[in-house]
């Protein structure tokens, strides 16, 4: 019964985020501009036709373990991965102004790197496919991160002209 609320919570998340990281992609540039096409209601019809194709993929698969590891694996290293950013904001660009203090810093914001890194490693060894899986997918993403940070340098540097 558990396993079953958490599947409709984390479908329920996907299904609602995965469409909108698709259409911010689109609207970047790092997806063909369909992907921005939006209905009547607002919704980005191509995204979240192109995320229900992968959730019907992963459902597909018919193993239950191998779609619960990937959600949790990417879950945390999502997670990871936005705590680790922090840190770099923080050090790459020190002289940004913080309208928001960090309660507790540095020991407070550095509980969720150590607890998120923590979960990554952990749901990869209960489930190395899921892991394997999941570490493709975020290399997948390494390319579109080159894209992005090479268009802000050269937006940058126009800018400046």
């Amino acid at each position: 019964m558990t396993a079953l609320i958490t599947v409709a919570s984390c479908s329920n998340a996907c299904i609602m985020t995965m469409p909108r990281i698709l259409f911010a992609l689109g609207s970047d540039h790092l997806l063909p501009r369909a992907f921005t096409r939006v209905n009547a209601g607002g919704s980005p019809t191509v995204a979240y036709m192109v995320s229900a194709v992968g959730s019907l993929a992963l459902a597909a698969s018919g193993t239950f373990a191998l779609v619960f590891g990937l959600i949790g694996t990417l879950n945390a290293a999502t997670g990871f991965f936005v705590d680790v950013s922090y840190w770099v904001l923080r050090v790459k660009e020190p002289q940004l102004s913080r309208p928001y203090r960090s309660f507790g810093y540095p020991v407070l914001p550095m509980i969720p790197v150590l607890v998120d890194g923590t979960l990554v490693v952990l749901f990869t060894s209960a489930n190395y496919t899921g892991g394997i899986v999941a570490v493709g997918l975020l290399l997948m993403c390494i390319p579109f991160a080159l894209i992005a940070h090479r268009g802000r340098k050269i937006e940058a540097a126009l800018s400046s002209v």
